[in-house]
């Protein structure tokens, strides 16, 4: 529960940075958050190992399952037993894990389409690369995001003559906002939201906690590498191609 209420707290803070334009505290903010829902999770997961027939730890996990993976949460369902499999809330934990994306290694990247800031429809189908797609989700008021930026730019020289093509996907709720960063920071590949429209969408489809949250695809959408932030992994990814 202390661990829900700071998550509010650092959601109450964040909201007002975003407002304030100070990207700095910003991204503290955003860190902050990060850590406390991993403390969170593996907290949940130690609670779960404790005591896996405890009604109150599915509760707990099913209530908290869009903070796992989805090889976790089959790990976990599977070490259920098999009398307890057939309860209420295990069947539904159950169901929840069967709709989920598998947005990890080997799984194979969902399509979407969105709009670009002139309000043209895209899809992920159309924007694929010859031999690999970077797929990028951001947000303008997202610190760690835009001080990316510039390395991406780098990368992208580098690999979009080898035919992988990059994409953003933004998970602004303000439309005006998006397109400011957009002209501002003068990404040389499409970049896509779901504006006017609901942008939790995305976050919901692809199960975002943080961004930056970048996937590497091959040429055929299959992932190969998922929700990575880190610039340093990026590149090895990408030099295997």
């Amino acid at each position: 529960m202390w661990q829900y209420l700071k998550t509010q707290a650092v959601d109450k803070k964040i909201e007002t940075l975003k407002k304030a334009k100070n990207n700095k505290e910003l991204a503290n903010a955003l860190k902050e958050k990060e850590n406390i829902i991993l403390d969170f999770k593996i907290n949940l997961e130690k609670i779960f190992r404790e005591n896996p027939t405890h009604y109150l730890s599915i509760l707990f996990l099913h209530e908290r399952a869009q903070l796992f993976k989805t090889s976790e949460l089959k790990a976990i369902y599977s070490s259920l037993a098999n009398d307890y499999k057939n309860t209420s809330r295990a069947i539904k934990l159950n169901d929840f894990i069967n709709q989920m994306p598998y947005l990890e290694e080997g799984g194979t990247f969902p399509n979407f389409a969105y709009n670009d800031r002139n309000g043209k429809v895209n899809a992920l189908e159309n924007l694929k690369g010859k031999n690999g797609t970077l797929v990028i989700f951001w947000a303008s008021w997202c610190g760690p995001c835009r001080q990316e930026i510039p390395e991406l730019k780098k990368l992208h020289k580098t690999y979009q003559a080898k035919g992988i093509n990059f994409i953003s996907i933004s998970i602004d709720h303000d439309i005006s906002k998006w397109k400011q960063a957009v002209i501002l920071e003068k990404m040389p590949w499409p970049n896509l939201a779901n504006l006017p429209g609901d942008f939790k969408e995305i976050k919901k489809k692809y199960n975002l906690y943080a961004i930056p949250s970048m996937f590497l695809l091959d040429d055929k959408g299959k992932v190969l590498m998922a929700d990575e932030s880190d610039i340093s992994t990026l590149k090895t990814a990408l030099s295997k191609l």
